[in-house]
């Protein structure tokens, strides 16, 4: 086992993170980074469940109690010469891919999600000499990787504050800033307005969460870009409206893999694609549930 104290280094990261709050208060009006976290210190040891309790407990950090603060202020870490190789703001999507690897079934035939298992393996070996740790030795070396990347990372972010602090242009940054903040809008806002729009278009059998996960960060940029003031309720619904209404083949309650495990006599290739653009028009005469379009399709089969 290495002799590293994991604790201490939680310590520090912590302690840099209450600096970055209050420098950002005293330049923010009050306004931190960081929003208070309800969840524990994640215990260390043993050295695989440590590693599996940080990445949540940082997932939780960046991207939820520090959101659309921790994305502004990684943008600007090349702006300020902090992070020329990008490596630093790697380590927030590294986060994100070692939560799903941990607390998600991964699909071996899904490209996704073999990108993801890919991306890990490959930070695993690169921390222990394996792709797939085993021994807590190889376990302690990742989470001693983790915890130092995690460290660099927090502490760019400090130094960021300090560079915008000393910034000519500090008044426009702050600006920049607050305007970010207003116009950013959490992925369940939208939920309940992409149920009221797939019930008032026909579309009551729409998964509201698995469409948003699908074009939120697309909505959120639009949002973004937007000039003056505006009303979210009536812009996040225009974005609705138009993604369900151009792109009515992602939103089909089947695929072609289920007609094919349907219509036996239907091999892979052509007529796939030929049964989803019937299925596609179908849809968009009637919009109905998986079972409903499966036998309106059973139903255009011409007998032998």
């Amino acid at each position: 086992m290495s002799s590293y104290n994991p604790a201490s280094i939680m310590y520090a990261i912590v302690q840099k993170k209450e600096s970055i709050d209050r420098m950002s208060k005293r330049l923010n009006n009050g306004q931190t980074v960081f929003m208070e976290i309800s969840r524990e210190m994640p215990k260390l040891s043993p050295p695989e469940l440590g590693l599996l309790r940080v990445v949540s407990w940082f997932y939780v950090l960046y991207y939820e109690a520090g959101g659309v603060n921790v994305d502004f202020l990684a943008e600007r870490l090349t702006t300020y010469n902090l992070d020329s190789g990008g490596n630093l703001s790697e380590h927030l999507t590294l986060v994100n891919q070692l939560r799903t690897y941990f607390q998600h079934n991964l699909d071996p035939s899904s490209r996704r999600d073999r990108r993801i298992q890919d991306y890990c393996e490959m930070w695993f070996r690169s921390q222990c000499g394996t792709s797939e740790p085993n021994e807590d030795a190889e376990w302690d070396r990742c989470l001693h990787g983790f915890l130092q990347e995690a460290m660099g990372f927090v502490d760019a972010l400090l130094k960021c504050i300090r560079e915008i602090e000393r910034d000519e242009s500090f008044e426009q940054v702050l600006n920049d800033w607050d305007l970010r903040r207003s116009r950013y809008h959490p992925a369940y806002e939208f939920d309940q307005l992409i149920n009221e729009v797939a019930v008032d278009m026909g579309r009551d059998s729409l998964d509201a969460a698995k469409f948003r996960k699908r074009y939120y960060d697309r909505w959120i940029k639009e949002i973004a870009s937007l000039q003056g003031d505006y009303t979210f309720e009536f812009e996040a619904r225009r974005l609705i409206e138009y993604t369900l209404l151009n792109d009515t083949m992602a939103v089909l309650p089947i695929t072609g893999k289920e007609i094919l495990e349907t219509f036996e006599d239907i091999q892979p290739g052509p007529e796939v694609g030929e049964f989803l653009q019937r299925a596609k028009t179908m849809y968009e005469e009637n919009p109905c549930t998986r079972e409903e379009l499966l036998e309106k399709l059973r139903n255009t089969r011409k007998p032998e």
